[in-house]
């Protein structure tokens, strides 16, 4: 069974530092994301927007529209085409990035070890069919392992 886990541990009293994708993430659930945001903040930690827009004003301007607080607003310079990738990553590395969530495998794929991720599924895009029985079985010992069970 593998098992993923954050390299670093933040402690108590440290802020933790949650980054968001706006398209496909934040627009899937607006209201889900204003909530946990403002929550956050609240408590004190940074929350961080990553996304590949590329227009700054209206990206600030949908996510005041959706309730959506923020520390830092990052969008995707193109400059950068080449290295589409990931961007994402490294940034999320600068600016310690600890929980990061997105909608996309690839991007995901790209974080460094000190950033968890966490992928927004979108049903077609996302076919969860397609996980093996392999993959069920992993998924429901890990469940029932945080249960208790085994």
């Amino acid at each position: 069974m593998r098992c993923y886990r954050h390299e670093q541990a933040p402690s108590a009293e440290a802020p933790l530092v949650i980054g968001f994708d706006i398209d496909d993430t934040i627009t899937a659930h607006p209201a889900f994301f204003a909530v946990v945001s403002q929550a956050l903040r609240g408590a004190g930690h940074r929350v961080v927007i990553i996304t590949m827009r590329v227009d700054a004003g209206q990206a600030a301007a949908d996510l005041a529209a959706f309730g959506v607080v923020y520390d830092e607003l990052h969008c995707f310079d193109l400059d950068q085409r080449g290295d589409y990738w990931g961007w994402k990553g490294r940034l999320c590395a600068s600016l310690g990035v600890e929980d990061f969530f997105d909608d996309s495998p690839d991007i995901l794929a790209r974080m460094p070890a000190t950033t968890l991720p966490f992928l927004a599924v979108h049903r077609p895009r996302h076919d969860l069919s397609l996980l093996s029985e392999a993959d069920e079985e992993e998924i429901e010992g890990v469940i029932g392992a945080g249960l208790g069970r085994s």
